[in-house]
């Protein structure tokens, strides 16, 4: 199964870079027969699996660019056969392969005050394309019922896996 994950997120620091580093080295551990292509920004980060194809993909446009239709382009290019969103991204318009999403909190949406206006449009539009996500991870029970609470998705679609 060749499966294409959202890995911008690598090129930082922050706990989603730091939660996808340990799903990919679990990974790396467990699953055999496996493709895994990553798909981020600049130059291979250091610490990811060697197994894992590098895609450094064209974000001059911007994130809501990359997240909505970059990736989208990307995975029927490299034939992906599922995709994985670690950072609660779902393009409004669906990914074109069947999509998973993490989504760690809602904190930009239910403390919109914390954000900038910018970020405030930006995870409201992320929040109306997770209804096409085909399954959501949140990582605890509070997550879990934040998100049901806040979007209309079948409740046996939401995992919590910690």
């Amino acid at each position: 199964m060749r499966i294409g994950i959202d890995a911008w997120a690598l090129r930082s620091a922050g706990g989603v870079s730091r939660h996808l580093r340990s799903l990919l080295c679990a990974m790396a551990a467990r699953s055999e027969g496996q493709e895994w292509i990553l798909y981020g920004g600049g130059p291979r980060p250091e610490g990811i699996p060697e197994r894992a194809a590098w895609r450094a993909g064209r974000r001059a446009a911007g994130r809501l660019w990359w997240e909505q239709w970059g990736l989208r382009r990307a995975y029927a290019r490299d034939r992906v056969e599922v995709a994985h969103h670690p950072k609660g991204s779902a393009p409004l318009a669906g990914a074109g392969v069947p999509l998973v999403v993490t989504v760690h909190d809602l904190l930009p949406v239910t403390h919109p005050e914390t954000e900038t206006f910018w970020a405030r449009r930006y995870w409201s539009l992320q929040l109306r394309g997770l209804p096409g996500a085909d399954r959501i991870i949140t990582v605890s029970e509070h997550s879990r019922r934040a998100f049901l609470s806040r979007v209309d998705f079948p409740a046996d679609r939401v995992h919590v896996i910690p």
